[in-house]
């Protein structure tokens, strides 16, 4: 981290207290540097790229929904957007959603109390799937797009966002073992943090 963001990014990573916290920064760190695929420890590739592509090849940015906006069964105000899956995705190198969310975690970080970043509750909302959620759609209005879009209706089918270049893959892609879909499941999850005694929520 240091080599490549020596500054507030790195002054923010060295600041977290939990090691989920610094997985989360260090992710989107890697890929704005590198490019590539992250996923997670607990995950398994069934599919290779490729398939997820699949005509969208000049897709730089891909990412699969966790829930859809209005679909969960939980009241509560985060389940009432579209929601996207942060244990895997794919981007290019130096993709403006990666900066943006890490520059947004050290804003937070900046004006957090120690027992605010030592809270697990609050891992999610410092640099989970909720925030980096906020800055893919931050990106895609920027360019007049929205995942308000997309809905649970398109089933088992890819959501191209032609202008933002952003691929976004139907629910149960990257956790394939709870969809059952024989199209477009690519990666299994296993909520190794959820589940695992050792699991950052448990530990």
């Amino acid at each position: 981290m240091r080599k490549y963001f020596n500054g507030p990014i790195y002054e923010a990573y060295t600041k977290m207290p939990l090691m989920v916290l610094k997985a989360d920064m260090l992710r989107y760190a890697m890929l704005y540097v590198h490019g590539g695929i992250y996923a997670d420890s607990d995950t398994q590739c069934i599919k290779g790229i490729n398939e997820w592509t699949a005509n969208y090849t000049d897709a730089e940015f891909i990412v699969s929904v966790e829930w859809y906006k209005d679909s969960h069964q939980i009241d509560a105000p985060q389940y009432r957007k579209t929601q996207i899956v942060q244990w895997t995705f794919a981007s290019i190198p130096a993709h403006p959603i990666f900066i943006n969310t890490l520059n947004e975690i050290v804003k937070v970080v900046s004006q957090a109390t120690p027992e605010f970043l030592q809270n697990k509750d609050n891992v999610e909302g410092i640099g989970g799937p909720r925030v980096f959620t906020r800055f893919v759609q931050q990106f895609l209005e920027g360019r007049g797009e929205t995942l308000d879009a997309m809905d649970k209706s398109i089933g088992d089918n890819r959501f191209y966002f032609e202008k933002s270049r952003v691929l976004v893959l139907p629910m149960f892609s990257f956790m394939a073992q709870l969809g059952k879909s024989e199209t477009t499941g690519f990666v299994n999850h296993f909520f190794g943090g959820t589940y695992l005694s050792n699991g950052w929520k448990n530990a």
